[in-house]
């Protein structure tokens, strides 16, 4: 690199000082333009040309703010106040510019103004996020990664923004992906020269997110870009050595000092140009980086950390840092600011609640995707697999709603209402700002029984537990049940078979649904009480096979044994495990304080009628509390008197419930 030449004072391209503004609202941008005669050598690279914005608050002390080149011979640079007051500002330049016209400086005035500002972590609540204002924040959306192709018509962001907004979604994860026309550095032989019609695109969405109150979580790079094995999008990778670039594999992406230095220019550009934003919910490093070919996890999580320690130091307003997806364990977490998972499955609940106790996390945690092993949803019943999904995940006590994957299946089906309801239904309960809520297990009263469904935690691996108990309270993840039920090449991973113990009331039937299958081919094999009685061939193919297969096995009453077996050469993955007639028809979940309680209920067999019953709820003040109930397709409510907690436990009456419905106990004025 051509090294750095001194300091010098540059100038801003005014007509007159009155083409600026002359104050602006506390947490709104403030903009200058500057334009130079004549430039050399790359106007990207700040080691070649730089030009910065000293700024003097109305404290006196001073930041400086780089300016980003935005084409014709024309750099830029935003700045958002923070605080009221006059603030002063100089124009300084290095490296190969001669500006137009006299050097000068300037000052504004910052005004008060009802902005919330950026997002952080809540000081008072670690586990929650607020606005600089304090005002709590709880996410509500869903991803809307790239413009969408599910029709011919073309449908934007523009289409996409204000229809969240409108509905009462909060939320967006936004990817910088080729395809969807946001890759600023993705042309072979330009590393280090970024798209700017990619660049203004950006700013197009951004002013989007702001109109409609829309919060973008920005994906800077995805997996593919750096895999040969998932979405692979590595021989278009202008790293590649094949397209003149200079990485042999992906995986030296994450040691080496050039794919280092460049990620950091880029970095850099990212906050020059998008920094200012308020509605810049966080940034997110790496969409899904364990499906990188990365050399381990060690080398992974030190990228994560110098990248995330350079972008803290060049951003003036400490945006959040993220990554997904690895499991939680792992040490790249240390240096983000929050979890986020991502988790796919035919049941919704499952899903969408990721890990179900986030109360062990002492950062905020919420799942960043989720969806059906489709990817999507269902094509009948989607409105209340999206429901239950949502509540469901909502209900571990996680810092956000869960967010689905699918923009497209939302916008086919209109479904921001469904998500927007959800949002009201949040803030009315008071959830955005208690961090205090814990999750707890209602006792349910119900007469009818319904289906149970439980799902497997473990991903590949070897498998460490193969005994399980089922009883009628586990519901959703089960902890240890493997996913992946290997066959002959990986028998030492999974020695014999996986073992459920039931104890039936009265005669049911056991569903066994398998997500997919490796291309080498498996056998299903189960047998009830060591007696084999079904067998089921996946036959091979060229690749994968993620097709939804479901096997029954009808199981008398009294106590049995369930084995689940491979008797093939590679694995098939276990998607769920439902056992009908098994656990109360009634289900609730719920989220406790002295002062609070959020209860949900579902009718977990809508399709054989209404069900009553009784939800009690301990962890609460022995006191008064007013009862309100929500309908959660709709958002209507109803205050329905109050219930008294003694010992600390109150009891919910729950009359003819068709679907699912929201309960919230408030400590009662006295």
């Amino acid at each position: 690199m051509k090294p750095s030449t001194p300091l010098v004072v540059a100038v801003i391209c005014l007509l007159s000082t009155a083409a600026y503004p002359s104050s602006v609202p506390v947490f709104s941008c403030f903009e200058l333009t500057i334009t130079a005669k004549a430039f050399s050598g790359n106007p990207f690279d700040p080691s070649q040309n730089d030009i910065q914005m000293v700024v003097t608050d109305p404290k006196g002390q001073t930041i400086s703010i780089p300016a980003f080149y935005d084409g014709d011979n024309t750099w830029r640079v935003r700045f958002t106040p923070q605080k009221p007051g006059i603030y002063r500002y100089r124009i300084l330049a290095r490296g190969n510019i001669e500006l137009e016209g006299t050097p000068t400086a300037g000052s504004f005035r910052a005004v008060a103004s009802k902005n919330r500002g950026f997002v952080r972590i809540n000081p008072s609540l670690r586990t929650r996020f607020a606005f600089s204002t304090g005002e709590p924040f709880f996410p509500v959306g869903h991803n809307v990664a790239w413009p969408s192709r599910w029709q011919s018509q073309f449908v934007d962001y523009d289409a996409f923004f204000a229809k969240m907004g409108a509905a009462g979604e909060n939320w967006a994860r936004v990817w910088m992906a080729a395809w969807g026309g946001l890759n600023i550095e993705w042309t072979p032989g330009r590393l280090g020269s970024y798209n700017l019609e990619a660049a203004r695109y950006l700013d197009r969405i951004l002013a989007l997110a702001e109109k409609h109150g829309i919060f973008i979580q920005l994906v800077i790079q995805h997996h593919g870009q750096f895999s040969t094995r998932v979405n692979p999008n590595w021989n278009e990778n202008p790293m590649n050595e094949a397209l003149g670039g200079f990485l042999s594999k992906p995986g030296e992406f994450f040691t080496n000092a050039r794919a280092k230095e460049l990620f950091k220019r880029k970095a850099r550009y990212i906050v020059a140009r998008w920094g200012y934003s308020t509605h810049i919910f966080a940034w997110e490093l790496f969409n899904e980086v364990q499906y990188t070919d990365h050399p381990g996890w060690d080398a992974v999580a030190q990228w994560h950390s110098e990248m995330a320690s350079y972008i803290r130091s060049i951003d003036p307003y400490k945006h959040l840092i993220t990554t997904s997806s690895p499991d939680p364990s792992s040490p790249v977490w240390e240096s983000m600011d929050f979890f986020q998972e991502h988790f796919y499955n035919d049941d919704p609940a499952i899903a969408a609640s990721g890990d179900p106790n986030p109360s062990r996390f002492t950062k905020p945690y919420f799942v960043g995707e989720w969806g059906a092993t489709n990817g999507a949803g269902p094509t009948e019943n989607g409105a209340e697999f999206l429901r239950r999904g949502l509540w469901s995940g909502i209900m571990t006590g996680a810092s956000a709603a869960p967010m689905f994957w699918d923009w497209d299946y939302i916008h086919r089906h209109d479904f921001y209402k469904q998500i927007g309801v959800t949002a009201k239904i949040v803030n009315a309960a008071g959830l955005p700002g208690r961090g205090d809520l814990r999750q707890t297990k209602p006792q349910v009263n119900c007469k009818d029984l319904g289906p149970l469904v439980v799902a497997p935690q473990q991903d590949w691996g070897a498998v460490q537990r193969f005994e399980f108990r089922i009883t009628p309270d586990n519901d959703g993840p089960l902890p240890g049940l493997p996913s992946f039920i290997h066959g002959r090449f990986h028998r030492d991973m999974m020695p014999k078979p996986i073992t459920l113990h039931l104890k039936c009331s009265n005669p049911t039937a056991v569903r066994i649904a398998i997500a997919r299958w490796a291309r080498a081919g498996a056998v299903v094999k189960l047998s009830l009480d060591g007696s084999e009685t079904t067998r089921l061939e996946l036959p091979p193919a060229e690749a994968d096979v993620h097709r939804r297969t479901e096997l029954t096995v009808n199981v008398p009453a009294g106590e049995h044994s369930l084995e689940i077996d491979n008797a093939g050469d590679d694995w098939y993955v276990l998607s769920t495990i439902t056992i009908e007639k098994y656990a109360p028809k009634l289900r609730a979940k719920g989220l406790v304080a002295k002062d609070l309680a959020v209860l949900w209920v579902r009718n977990s067999a809508p399709e054989t009628g209404d069900v009553s019953g009784t939800v009690a709820i301990s962890g609460l003040e022995n006191s008064r509390f007013a009862l309100w109930k929500f309908n959660t397709s709709d958002g209507t409510s109803a205050r329905l008197g109050t219930v008294t907690a003694k010992n600390g436990s109150a009891e919910v009456p729950i009359r003819s419930l068709a679907s699912d419905e929201v309960y919230v106990l408030r400590k009662a004025r006295t």
